[in-house]
């Protein structure tokens, strides 16, 4: 009998925990959609007063005519000689890392070994 009161009890609180999961899932739902009708309407279009009118499609591009690539002061012939290296895909990034984790370049500014 205790085992079966027990079942009850166990069946009504999965039965509330259920109920209580779907609120929240509805909830997360509703809030996704409207972040998602919000970006929609971000994304369609920015207005530069300078440029004129900017898509999301050339977004990228304008973005990246403003991108320097600029290796840490005394690291240039390091950086060289990582570019010619497969499989560093962003070897200014990794320069400046380096320099900011206490490494010491290698290379001269005209490539060779120091």
């Amino acid at each position: 009998m205790k085992y079966i009161n027990w079942l009850k009890e166990q069946e009504t609180q999965s039965k509330e925990f259920i109920q209580v999961d779907r609120e929240k899932q509805q909830k997360s739902m509703q809030a996704q959609q409207q972040a998602a009708e919000k970006n929609k309407s971000l994304e369609k279009k920015v207005v530069n007063p300078g440029a004129g009118e900017v898509t999301k499609e050339n977004i990228l591009s304008l973005y990246l005519e403003f991108i320097q690539e600029v290796s840490p002061p005394g690291w240039e012939g390091s950086i060289k000689k990582m570019k010619k290296k497969r499989g560093i895909k962003n070897v200014w990034a990794l320069g400046w890392w380096m320099k900011k984790k206490g490494y010491s370049p290698h290379y001269t500014k005209s490539g060779r070994k120091k």
